[in-house]
């Protein structure tokens, strides 16, 4: 799923020169947020301030992309958008698969 998001993103950067919107600021903000919560992750249970801080970028970003206005959606594309979402994904993936297999090894 992550592949697929580069792979999208990477086709809309040709086609974005001219585009901008003005909730680029918003949404820039937004994905910086979650890519930095994102790096500082280990397998262990967040802490409220980080989970608070998360929900608040997802927020923004709905709000954002709430509209029909094409050009909000290919920017966020552009700045790396698709890639945050996908990332938080795999982060809850990753952490199940490491639940299942404890709780097989036990049995």
């Amino acid at each position: 799923m992550n592949a697929k998001a580069k792979d999208f993103e990477a086709s809309y950067q040709s086609n974005l020169n001219g585009i901008d919107s003005l909730k680029r600021g918003k949404l820039q903000k937004s994905i910086k947020d979650i890519t930095n919560l994102l790096q500082g992750h280990s397998n262990v249970v967040w802490p409220k301030n980080k989970v608070s801080a998360l929900d608040k970028s997802l927020n923004e970003i709905m709000r954002s992309l709430d509209g029909s206005n094409i050009n909000d959606q290919k920017v966020f594309c552009h700045l790396g958008g698709l890639t945050a979402l996908s990332r938080i994904l795999l982060l809850w993936d990753i952490s199940n698969i490491d639940k299942i297999e404890k709780t097989m090894s036990s049995k």
